[in-house]
């Protein structure tokens, strides 16, 4: 958790201090940084609930767990969606580039989109709501519930926050794979132009699209156990599902969220640059000893004044 908290702080730091990593694709990886550093803060509660034996936090401070599960995780899978139909545009369409307002736009819109199906169970309307799950230790929408009207709710919310954004991703990726595959057939080795209905692949957007590729899957192995426990639990095979069982899923799902950030910075070029900068501006300030010795002290003896000695000449930097 420490580690993922940190990972991801890191990225938000460089992203907000350099102004060269504030590209528009950049900002989906903003976002996806902040929703996942979110889902992570959780894990405190995690830990105070699993020495209480139960919410420690009462009713309300499960409600406010689920509710921020919920809504994180949902907006970093659409936040990966955007990112996929964003790296579909840009290598298909290289002259159509977003604007950071649309991108800034399209952010809100994701969170508007996350906060309306997560917001469901907290408003007492009879459509679920967030409970304790597995050894009390977690909370989550109801999925063992056996109201029809609260496990429709939680069907339509992973239509929402699986299908749909998945959906989404795959279309993009297939449609891009296909472009790739027609250009490295027909060897379209030129820029488009207004004229010109070549493609080039530009290598730097491919490297960042197969970096996606990396997150998604590591996203859908972390969720793909949870959505199975609470599908199993609204198709009434509860029988199935033990503390154990749901607990483990509950905390696989924070690993995509501790290495989102480890996987992006070590394949983007300018954030592995700008980590290396940052490395190396500080290390300056923390020579080694045998490098102070060799700047400040040069024992050398004085051909001029042999028999006298050696003599001690201070080097000033």
């Amino acid at each position: 958790m420490v580690v993922g908290v940190f990972g991801n702080f890191l990225i938000i730091y460089l992203f907000l201090r350099k102004r060269s990593l504030r590209t528009p694709s950049n900002v989906f990886i903003f976002n996806l940084a902040v929703s996942d550093s979110l889902l992570l803060l959780k894990m405190p509660v995690f830990i105070i609930n699993s020495f209480y034996l139960g919410p420690a936090l009462g009713n309300l401070g499960c409600s406010a767990y689920g509710f921020v599960g919920g809504l994180t995780g949902t907006v970093s899978i659409m936040t990966l969606a955007a990112i996929a139909f964003d790296r579909y545009q840009v290598i298909v369409h290289p002259l159509e580039r977003k604007t950071k307002a649309a991108v800034y736009f399209q952010i809100l819109l994701i969170w508007i989109y996350a906060i309306f199906f997560s917001i469901i169970p907290l408003l007492d309307v009879g459509l679920n709501k967030y409970v304790p799950e597995g050894y009390l230790t977690s909370c989550s929408f109801d999925y063992l519930t056996q109201d029809t009207a609260s496990r429709l709710t939680i069907f339509v919310f992973f239509v929402a926050a699986w299908i749909v954004p998945l959906s989404i991703i795959l279309g993009s990726y297939m449609a891009l794979y296909k472009v790739v595959l027609k250009a490295r057939g027909t060897h379209f080795n030129t820029v488009m132009t207004r004229h010109c209905k070549d493609i080039e692949i530009q290598r730097p957007e491919l490297k960042a699209a197969v970096t996606v590729i990396c997150i998604v899957c590591l996203w859908t192995l972390s969720w793909t156990p949870y959505a199975v426990v609470a599908l199993l639990g609204i198709t009434g095979n509860e029988k199935y599902i033990s503390p154990m069982s749901s607990m483990i899923p509950a905390l696989f799902c924070k690993t995509a969220s501790c290495i989102d950030p480890f996987v992006y910075a070590a394949t983007n070029r300018r954030f592995r640059n700008e980590l290396k900068r940052k490395y190396r501006k500080r290390s300056r300030y923390q020579p080694s000893l045998k490098t102070e010795r060799k700047d400040f002290f040069t024992l050398s003896e004085d051909n001029n004044d042999r028999g006298k000695g050696n003599t001690i000449r201070i080097r000033e930097k």
